[in-house]
């Protein structure tokens, strides 16, 4: 059989969009470039596969990939988007501990969006704190920290109604709307 730039272009594609799922929960315009354009460059290679020349046996080999592909990726998706989740965790584990040490010992809920802190029934934050997680939230690339009596979010994309983040149980009791990921995380 002959290989093409169309066949290893839809290989390519369809690489592209299983590997997207490992920027999920921490890189969320990789994510959607990567599945994108590997669902853009394998949608058009097949398609130049099966209007192009080539043998039907040809043709009918490239269809069973695609579905192999298609296949591994409804299967892998969550798997994938965990490790991405997990990486994160990773790549923050100082700044996330730090800043649940603070917000752990704060009663009501608190709120951290944008460059604002508000505390609702509870103490104020001594100003040092207060800029300590404003530094916190930058660093792990957070566009809010919310904390309530038995969560710590963390979200780490969000667009109308579509929120990604982490959920961090501070009493450890399991929370059952969400997936575990590990410890006291969940996403």
């Amino acid at each position: 059989m002959h290989v093409s730039i169309r066949h290893i272009g839809l290989i390519v594609g369809i690489f592209a969009s299983l590997v997207s799922f490992l920027f999920f929960g921490r890189q969320q315009e990789t994510y959607l470039l990567l599945l994108f354009a590997g669902h853009l460059i394998s949608g058009v290679c097949f398609l130049w596969i099966l209007f192009g020349r080539g043998s039907l046996k040809s043709k009918l080999f490239w269809t069973g990939i695609v579905a192999v592909g298609v296949a591994l990726s409804w299967i892998s998706e969550n798997y994938f988007i965990n490790i991405s989740y997990r990486i994160y965790l990773y790549q923050s584990r100082k700044e996330l501990a730090a800043t649940n040490d603070i917000l752990k010992n704060l009663s009501g809920e608190v709120l951290i969006m944008n460059d604002s802190i508000s505390i609702d029934n509870g103490p104020t934050l001594l100003p040092s704190d207060k800029q300590r997680l404003l530094n916190m939230k930058e660093k792990l690339g957070t566009y809010i920290i919310l904390k309530t009596d038995s969560t710590i979010y963390y979200g780490l994309w969000g667009f109308l109604d579509v929120r990604h983040g982490l959920t961090y149980s501070i009493s450890g009791v399991q929370l059952k709307e969400q997936k575990h990921l590990i410890g006291n995380w969940y996403y």
